[in-house]
């Protein structure tokens, strides 16, 4: 059971400093297919409810935004709050989808909403 990645990254790269490796092994081991694939299903699956098209980069777009927020969620709890993500320091996400993801991701993120809302709504409104 689990899944296993292997993950390289440049250590010479000014965006690999810092706290930033944390988000960065989170976010590439969300490529790894069992991961991955599973992400686009589920967008896939709850745009066939809705009766919409699946938006091609909306996986990629979730799995940046999730691991940024886990990463500063989880150097704050260790006593390093002020982490910015890559979505924040690099602009990362269009908008509109940006927006989505905030009004409706990070509250599932938070405890705050269920999968099931968060999903639904995510996918309406990411486009």
């Amino acid at each position: 059971p689990g899944f296993a990645a292997h993950i390289q990254a440049s250590a010479g790269s000014p965006r690999n400093t810092g706290d930033a490796p944390l988000e960065l092994i989170c976010h590439e081991a969300s490529h790894e297919a069992t991961v991955g694939e599973r992400i686009t299903k589920m967008i896939a699956e709850e745009c066939e409810r809705q009766k919409l098209s699946v938006p091609p980069s909306l996986w990629h777009s979730m799995i940046m935004f999730t691991s940024g927020a886990v990463a500063r969620r989880e150097l704050e709890n260790a006593g390093r709050p002020g982490y910015r993500s890559y979505v924040d320091r690099y602009d990362q996400l269009p908008q509109v989808e940006r927006s989505a993801f905030e009004r409706h991701w990070q509250p599932y993120l938070n405890g705050e909403s269920s999968f099931e809302k968060a999903l639904h709504d995510l996918v309406r409104n990411a486009r």
